[in-house]
């Protein structure tokens, strides 16, 4: 073949120089591993701490061809690990899905069990694949702790005064001579001091009896407490003010080894095997789906302040 043009040699670079063939390839890997980082999709919740009951702002970003069927579920490690406590889809911030969404945020409230949290966005609510984990949410559990028991005139007593395990028990107070709405109720186990770790606890103020204040101040009233399954000796503390200031006497009550059981048998997934629905001390309800004694999956039925 006869070429009109006039030859040229390739100058190759020279032994041990710089690869400047690469360079070029090198750049697009960079470029497309810097693209496909910043597609990751992200989960906040906001903010980090709060009360228990309180609302938090559930934020996604950058969900991949999103469908509108994005699930976010709510976990609490330390009541199930592996089942959510709850969930919502990203695309509507409730149980119906919405119009497909690669952003946005949702008002969420939180339980009223004061524990840590943490939030998982799904593909899908089969869980089949997690996209980002949110930040943990910290519900904090009572008034800073400055111990002064200093009983005044006012009293507490409980009714009934022995129950079984998750009885039910009626706590009066009276004679309060300077109420205020922060003032509270806790649970104890006998012998837990004032700024240790509480079975649960209420404001007096709020009607019924919550974890959050009321608006008016009550020097007597009542309170009805859903006892722990353990069984044991308790006690029941009246304190001023979101202090540890004592207002009464404590009263002292019993919780005896229960004979019934706890938990209901059904056959949720129609496999012919009985499965468990039950409710943990904090008002969550879940069922737990059997294969005889091993237990193959996990569903939350509803939460108090979500269902």
């Amino acid at each position: 073949m006869i070429s009109l043009f006039p030859q040229q040699k390739t100058k190759l670079p020279a032994k041990g120089g710089p690869s400047w063939l690469l360079l070029p390839l090198l750049s697009l890997f960079l470029f497309l591993g810097i693209a496909h980082a910043s597609s990751a999709a992200t989960l906040t919740a906001s903010p980090a701490t709060l009360s228990p009951g309180g609302e938090v702002t559930v934020t996604f970003t950058a969900i991949p061809s999103p469908t509108g069927g994005e699930m976010i579920a709510m976990y609490a490690p330390s009541i199930d690990p592996s089942a959510p406590q709850d969930w919502f889809y990203a695309s509507s911030c409730n149980k119906s899905g919405g119009s497909p969404k690669a952003a946005g945020s949702c008002a969420y409230r939180m339980p009223t069990y004061p524990t840590s949290y943490y939030f998982r966005l799904f593909t899908d609510t089969a869980q089949s694949g997690l996209l980002a984990t949110s930040n943990t949410v910290v519900l904090s559990t009572a008034p800073t702790p400055t111990p002064t028991p200093t009983p005044t005139s006012a009293t507490l007593t409980a009714s009934p005064t022995s129950v079984s395990s998750g009885g039910t028990i009626t706590v009066s107070w009276a004679g309060v001579s300077s109420p205020t709405v922060s003032d509270w109720i806790s649970l104890f186990t006998q012998g837990t001091p004032d700024g240790g770790t509480r079975v649960n606890w209420t404001y007096d103020s709020s009607t019924p009896c919550t974890q959050a204040p009321g608006a008016t101040p009550k020097s007597s009233g009542s309170c009805t407490f859903t006892m722990p399954t353990t069984a044991g000796t308790y006690e029941f503390r009246l304190f001023a003010n979101n202090s540890y200031t004592r207002l009464a006497t404590p009263v002292t009550v019993t919780v005896t080894a229960s004979t019934n059981l706890s938990h209901t048998v059904y056959d949720f997934n129609g496999d012919g095997k009985s499965d468990i629905l039950w409710r943990h001390s904090s008002g969550l309800v879940h069922e737990w789906l059997l294969d005889g004694i091993s237990k193959i999956g996990a569903n939350n039925v509803g939460s108090p302040d979500n269902t």
